[in-house]
């Protein structure tokens, strides 16, 4: 992890998971220059639009169309907005004629236009380019800068405001004369916490970083006022690739800046903090030296945990000498994830470039997918890349957690009887179970706040098997902090594949704002957060219900007050743990019944003393669509843990699983993600596809389904070893 705030708090992140999908062959037609995303016939998922240099090709602009059955599952069918012209180097998607239709802005044959949909699937002609500046948009960004209601455009290198009269008016001002120094590629748009938005212009000269105010912002006028620069300190780039985001979590938006293209320079990847008097020099935050060659930074959720994310590329040519040989293997692409309080963790997805990345959620699941490709102008395999986003759905990668926060109750918590695996009691001792061998450990001191100790009539716990304490019938104290933001306790308590609860007695003083975190050590499934205000005395009780990945892990819980610092104290009196008794139900796929499957495709069982039952199960499928059904019989109602023991070779595909009933196949529903069998070496391992909840006893049917294959991948087939229902 890199802390890149001085006074932050330190949490971990879950990190996504993702389904890489090659969407074109190595060389898709051209020079992908830019890159966009918009469902443009009209089918519910989002398609990737392709603007081509003419570098090498006859250029042009294109779209890829998702398969019908989503991003995994097929391939990705090209069709042509038109097919030649020079296209450099960004876009963005706009429906600018009122036909609820998304047209396409971008930068071509040197002037920026925009191309208007044809209406209906998209196929058709599309009508332009129409003519809206001169020059070329090396950077394209969005606002309505003059409120007038309509989006304008704004570009770098030509450094126009392009104000949008209509979509065939256009007027053209530039922006950046104010300040001293030769221009420089670079360009976002900034927020200074006015109510107006990100209105305001952050560009670079060979004299410094500025931001450049929005006339608005003084009362004047965005088209006809003075865009006033102030600077926000020094680089040492040729042309810095900037974006906008508040990285430390203080309401401010920040800059973040990394080495764009020409002279590299030392810094690499850095954040600059807004002052609350942005008219100020900034303060420069290093997060790693050793980046380069970054064409766009893509701020994005991309684990849903509420803080914006940042998705970063460095382009083919990075980290080789100028003029080559160029290597192609040390260009990195992934994902800094922020905390919200300004640390971050990075994410390492390939290390073969990228530029120009796009976020979308591409099938409309409630998760951020991003597309890029490299340009390939210094030899570099280009085609375009699709990483589909896991963490809807997933929970993560194998573990799973849900929580839930309810008012608590003035009456007497008895520990012993709740805590049968073990509890925890702070009343400025840590009081704990006896036989519960310290499995919830006492708490740790987050930030700098007041700590104390306090006794209320409201806060009431009883015990009779505890340590230091042997028994108390009613002990009304409990620990309390306060006096600074983001100030706390964390604690920790076992986890592995067993399915374990914990409920954490908790509070505040009435009007604190008091969150809750529960992350598990191995980040296999979605961190669970709660933030609320405190209304009365009464405590809250936080219950949390999870399982890790893998064995010797840990559930980490924070509690913090999140609010300024004079507001009230949070409270935390105890916690209590139990375990899951129920044995799982095992049903080996070598003794099930294949209730249906794809016709002609070989099912067999196979012998491997690495498999549970020492045999597993074969499908040899060829193609996307086809599928293997199993009969599981005699499901009761209730909720399961649902796990799947497979076998992960380098011929293996990518699979989806529904359930039903076994007399109602026809609707079965998709449970748990996309599960991908590949890997390079022979792995047998187990599956968690998270919770499902039958409605009636019967016979079930579980259907796997080919939707795709890792791109290293060999083949298509299936392999299982078991079933595994974990009731709940």
């Amino acid at each position: 992890m890199v802390s890149v705030a001085t006074a932050a708090v330190c949490h971990a992140v879950t990190q996504a998971s993702f389904t890489h999908v090659q969407v074109s062959g190595a060389d898709p037609g051209g020079e992908p220059l830019e890159k966009a995303i918009a469902d443009i016939n009209g089918d519910g998922k989002k398609d990737i639009i392709i603007g081509m240099g003419n570098a090498f090709g006859p250029g042009g602009i294109y779209w890829w169309q998702c398969p019908s059955g989503g991003p995994t599952a097929g391939s990705w069918t090209k069709h042509t907005i038109v097919a030649s012209g020079n296209c450099y180097e960004h876009s963005q998607i706009l429906d600018l004629n009122g036909d609820g239709k998304p047209d396409l802005i971008c930068s071509y044959n040197s002037n920026v236009v925009w191309f208007q949909h044809p209406g209906g699937d998209g196929t058709g002609t599309w009508l332009g380019p129409n003519q809206i500046a001169t020059g070329i948009g090396h950077e394209v960004r969005l606002a309505d800068m003059d409120g007038d209601g309509k989006m304008d455009v704004v570009t770098s290198r030509t450094r126009n405001i392009d104000f949008q009269n209509s979509s065939t008016s256009w007027q053209i001002v530039g922006w950046g004369g104010t300040a001293s120094g030769s221009a420089l590629d670079g360009m976002a748009l900034l927020d200074i916490g006015s109510g107006k938005g990100a209105i305001n212009i952050v560009g670079a000269t060979t004299t410094g970083l500025y931001w450049f105010r929005n006339p608005r912002e003084t009362g004047g006028n965005a088209r006809t006022g003075t865009w006033t620069a102030f600077k926000i300190g020094d680089h040492d780039t040729g042309g810095p690739c900037l974006a906008t985001m508040d990285v430390n979590g203080d309401g401010r938006m920040d800059l973040v800046q990394c080495p764009n293209e020409g002279t590299q320079g030392t810094t690499g990847l850095v954040w600059w903090q807004a002052p609350a008097d942005r008219t100020q020099l900034w303060t420069k935050h290093t997060i790693d030296t050793n980046w380069q060659a970054v064409h766009w930074i893509e701020p994005a959720d991309m684990n849903n945990d509420g803080h914006l994310d940042f998705i970063i590329s460095e382009q083919e040519q990075a980290h080789d000498p100028s003029g080559g040989p160029y290597t192609y293997n040390n260009d990195k692409v992934g994902i800094y994830y922020d905390d919200g309080l300004g640390n971050l963790t990075f994410q390492l997805l390939e290390t073969t470039g990228g530029q120009n990345v796009v976020s979308a959620d591409i099938e409309g699941d409630g998760d951020l997918d991003f597309a890029f490709a490299n340009h390939g102008v210094f030899g570099a395999p280009h085609p375009i890349e699709l990483y589909v986003n896991n963490i809807v759905g997933s929970g993560g990668t194998g573990g799973s957690l849900t929580g839930g926060v309810v008012g608590g109750s003035t009456s007497t918590y008895n520990l012993t009887s709740l805590g049968t695996t073990d509890w925890a009691h702070w009343n400025g001792t840590y009081v704990h179970k006896s036989s519960g061998g310290g499995k919830i450990s006492d708490v740790t001191r987050v930030g700098a706040g007041n700590y104390g100790t306090f006794s209320e009539t409201q806060r009431n716990v009883s015990w009779s098997d505890g340590t230091p304490t042997a028994s108390n019938g009613d002990d009304q104290t409990y620990i309390w902090c306060n006096n600074k933001q983001n100030a706390g306790w964390t604690f920790t308590v076992p986890a592995d594949t067993t399915t374990r609860t914990l409920n954490v007695l908790y509070g505040g003083a009435a009007g604190a704002v008091v969150q809750i975190t529960a992350h598990l050590s191995d980040s296999s499934a979605t961190d669970w957060t709660n933030t609320q205000t405190i209304t009365s005395g009464t405590p809250l009780v936080g219950t949390f219900t999870y399982h890790a990945a893998s064995a010797s892990q840990t559930l980490l819980i924070t509690l913090l007050k999140v609010q300024d610092a004079t507001s009230p104290s949070v409270d935390l009196d105890a916690a209590w743990l139990t375990t899951s008794t129920s044995s799982p139900l095992m049903f080996e796929t070598e003794n099930l019944t294949v209730a249906a499957q794809t016709a002609g495709i070989t099912h067999r069982t196979s012998p491997d003393s690495r498999f549970s039952n020492g045999n597993g199960t074969f499908f040899d499928s060829t193609a996307v669509g086809q599928f293997v059904t199993y009969d599981v019989p005699n499901v009761a109602i209730g909720t399961y843990d649902v796990r799947v023991g497979i076998k992960k070779w380098n011929n293996k595909a990518q699979w989806q699983c529904a359930i039903s009933r076994l007399d109602q196949q026809g609707s079965a529903t998709n449970v748990g993600p996309v599960v991908d069998e590949y890997d390079p070496n022979e792995v047998f391992t187990e599956v968690d596809l998270g919770l499902w909840t039958p409605g009636s006893t019967s016979d079930k049917a579980f259907k796997f389904t080919v939707t795709g294959k890792n791109a290293s991948g060999s083949g298509f087939g299936l392999a299982f070893d078991y079933i595994k229902l974990i009731p709940q």
